[in-house]
C-alpha cells in the first residue's frame, strides 16, 4: 500500500508539473496575442482617424459603427479562445474534451439531398434550437441545417461536411466553462417578431430567404479569477432555395469584440480586499491592459 500510493504520488506530482507548464505556455501566448491586439487597435484608430480627417464627413458608417479591419484581430483571437478554452480545461482537469459527433461517419449529404422542409417547420426547428441556448450549449438539434453550412463572422467561416459537428463543438467547449448564464433573445421573420408566435401561413412564392434573431448574453467563467463573459449581437439564418433548410448562419457582434476579450481578465469580484492571488493578479493585467 505504501508503494502504490508513493507511486501514485509522483504520477501525480508529474501530472501538475506538466498541466502547470502548459498552463504558462498558454498564458504566455495569450498574452502575447492581447498585446499584439491592442497595438494594431491603437494603430488602426490612429490611421481611421486620419483617413476620416482627409475624407467627408457625410460618409456613411457601417451597421455596427466598427471599423471591421481594426476589429478583426480581436475576433481572431476570441475564436481562438473559443476553440482552445475546451482543451484547457480538458488538460487542467485531466479530462478529454468535448467532441460532437464523429467525422469519420460525418454525412456527404449536400443541400439538394436532404429533406426538403416548409419555411414553417425550418422556423418552428430554429426556434427550437434558440429555446435551448443552442449557441452557448451547444444542446440544440440544428435539424434545420444543412450538412455542410457555412458559419461566418466578420473575419473568417468555415463549411464542410462536418461544419455543424464542428461548430456545437465549439459551444459546447465554451459552455462547459460557464455559471450564471443569462441569455434573452428574439426571432424576427421580415422585422415581425416571431419569437413566440408563428407568422400567417406564406406560400412558396412569398416565403423569406432567411430568419433573423438577436441575443445578449451573460455568464461567469468557471476559472479561478472568475470573470464575466457578456456580449450582445445576432445571427442572420440563411434559407436555402432548394429545401429550406439554413444553408449559411451569420453572425455579428454588437459589442466591441476586443472590449470583450480585454474584460475577461477583470475579476467579477471588484472587492479587492477580499482577492485571492489569481484575482489579484488578473486585476494587475486588466489595468496594465485597459
Amino acid at each position: 500500500l505504501s508503494e502504490h500510493l508513493q507511486r501514485h504520488g509522483h504520477s501525480q506530482c508529474r501530472h501538475l508539473r506538466t498541466t502547470t507548464t502548459r498552463l504558462g505556455r498558454s498564458s504566455l501566448l495569450v498574452g502575447g496575442r492581447l498585446r499584439h491586439v491592442r497595438s494594431h487597435q491603437l494603430i488602426s484608430k490612429a490611421a481611421a482617424h486620419k483617413d476620416s480627417s482627409d475624407s467627408s464627413s457625410s460618409s456613411p458608417s457601417g451597421e455596427n459603427g466598427d471599423d471591421s479591419s481594426s476589429s478583426s484581430p480581436a475576433l481572431k483571437l476570441l475564436w481562438y479562445l473559443s476553440e482552445s478554452l475546451g482543451n484547457v480545461k480538458a488538460a487542467v482537469l485531466n479530462e478529454q474534451p468535448v467532441v460532437v459527433g464523429d467525422s469519420s461517419s460525418a454525412s456527404s449529404s449536400s443541400s439538394t439531398t436532404q429533406s426538403s422542409l416548409t419555411f414553417h417547420e425550418a422556423l418552428s426547428m430554429i426556434r427550437e434550437d434558440y429555446k435551448q441556448d443552442y449557441f452557448v450549449t451547444g444542446q440544440g438539434s440544428m435539424k434545420a441545417y444543412v450538412d455542410t453550412c457555412r458559419f461566418a463572422d466578420d473575419f473568417s467561416s468555415f463549411q464542410g461536411e462536418n461544419a455543424v459537428n464542428r461548430f456545437k463543438t465549439n459551444v459546447q467547449n465554451l459552455g462547459s466553462l460557464c455559471d450564471d448564464v443569462s441569455i434573452d433573445w428574439n426571432l424576427y421573420v421580415s422585422d415581425v417578431d416571431v419569437t413566440n408566435e408563428t407568422p400567417p401561413k406564406i406560400d412558396a412564392d412569398t416565403a423569406p430567404s432567411s430568419i433573423r434573431s438577436t441575443w445578449r448574453f451573460k455568464a461567469t467563467l468557471r476559472l479561478p479569477w472568475r470573470p464575466i463573459l457578456a456580449a450582445k449581437g445576432g445571427t442572420e439564418h440563411v434559407l436555402s432555395p432548394e429545401n429550406n433548410r439554413v444553408c449559411e448562419h451569420i453572425e455579428r457582434w454588437d459589442s466591441k469584440p476586443g472590449d470583450v476579450i480585454v474584460n475577461l481578465l477583470r475579476p467579477s469580484n471588484g472587492d479587492e480586499t477580499t482577492m485571492n492571488t489569481w484575482e489579484k493578479i488578473m486585476l494587475a493585467i486588466y489595468k496594465a491592459v485597459k
